[in-house]
């Protein structure tokens, strides 16, 4: 077996870390977000499928079941997004649990395959359905935006909130009354 090499990858893990500093382009990083978003869900299939040696086509389903609850619960409980991540993957991870006691008792990888796919078809069509909930086909909006640095939830000017962190960048960014960052608790340890 080969032995990891950490250093380079804390390299790359840093480098990745900095990348926001370096492209200030909204688009840009919406794009980075979802290929490492993507990345996270590539791995979680290859642990199954190349570890496991089980052909599953179920693992977007408990993507959007997770990404819909934890959506739904900061839209309609008033949760942080940080708090309703854990409980999503909660809830997730039991639906998980359920779907895999039947099919782990089966042999046949097509039947695995099958049933699973069968279940992510099922999660699909429910999604669908409840358009008075998830919208349906259309998805959601309104999902509330929330604070990286407290993890509380933000409204009205806060929301268009940033800190310019790059160098030669001020920390004084306007909150919509005038006042400043300088008048907030974060930004009163900073000198102007």
């Amino acid at each position: 077996m080969r032995v990891p090499n950490w250093p380079v990858f804390l390299i790359a893990m840093l480098a990745i870390a900095l990348l926001p500093l370096v492209f200030r382009n909204g688009y840009a990083l919406h794009i980075m977000i979802l290929a490492l978003i993507y990345a996270i869900f590539a791995q979680a299939w290859n642990l199954v499928t190349g570890f496991g040696g089980m052909k599953t086509f179920g693992h977007h389903a408990f993507f959007g079941m997770g990404a819909y609850g934890s959506a739904l619960l900061s839209m309609h409980a008033g949760l942080s997004p940080w708090i309703t991540i854990w409980i999503a993957a909660l809830l997730t991870s039991v639906a998980g649990v359920l779907i895999a006691l039947p099919v782990l008792r089966i042999r046949s990888v097509p039947h695995i395959a099958i049933i699973t796919l069968a279940f992510a078809e099922i999660v699909r069509i429910i999604v669908s359905n409840l358009r008075g909930i998830t919208r349906g086909e259309l998805g959601l909006i309104g999902i509330p935006g929330f604070d990286p640095l407290t993890g509380t939830l933000m409204s009205g000017e806060m929301r268009n909130f940033t800190i310019e962190a790059a160098p030669g960048k001020t920390l004084n960014k306007d909150l919509g009354d005038g006042r400043g960052l300088k008048a907030t608790v974060f930004g009163a340890n900073f000198d102007q």
